[in-house]
């Protein structure tokens, strides 16, 4: 028998129980409903940090999480969809934890096939390149040049045009 601090250690013969029902009853599940609606949610407006947070939960690469959306492991598909849920919910609740939203039930309606997610990533990053195209000319940042209108940006740009001529014309450039 070992010792601890120089006296023998205490065996616990007896059988202890663990009431599984009451455990049930003190930590309940299912209690909050997450929904994801593949056929209108689109992923590429993930934060960057958001990516790499569900990369780390569900323990694989950021450019290998889409790949578990059609993969054969139902374990880390469904981890990463958790971490995906509780990204997206920590917008609204910046505590909310992982564990807290691992507890709720998550409903996943529809399927996106490789095709649609393809399509969808095309359309968003031609979204972005146009949306950033605009900030470099117009000097703001991507958020508030999203909303400028076609004529402020036209505006940006022809003003830029004259920036720049003037600057060749001095020499300056």
């Amino acid at each position: 028998m070992k010792q601890l601090n120089g006296s023998p250690a205490k065996q616990d013969l007896k059988p202890s129980k663990i009431d599984l029902s009451q455990i049930a009853v003190d930590h309940p599940v299912n209690r909050q409903v997450a929904v994801l609606d593949l056929n209108t949610f689109d992923a590429t407006q993930l934060t960057l940090l958001e990516v790499l947070d569900m990369a780390e939960i569900a323990g694989v690469q950021p450019e290998l999480l889409g790949t578990l959306l059609s993969g054969k492991s139902t374990k880390k598909r469904m981890v990463m969809m958790y971490a995906m849920a509780w990204c997206i919910a920590k917008r609204a609740n910046a505590s909310l934890t992982y564990e807290e939203v691992c507890t709720w039930k998550l409903e996943v309606i529809g399927e996106v096939s490789e095709e649609q997610m393809a399509d969808r990533v095309s359309r968003s990053k031609m979204r972005a390149e146009k949306i950033v195209g605009a900030a470099s000319v117009s000097g703001l940042p991507p958020s508030e040049a999203a909303n400028l209108t076609v004529a402020e940006l036209g505006a940006y740009a022809d003003r830029q045009a004259k920036v720049n001529r003037a600057a060749r014309r001095h020499g300056t450039r």
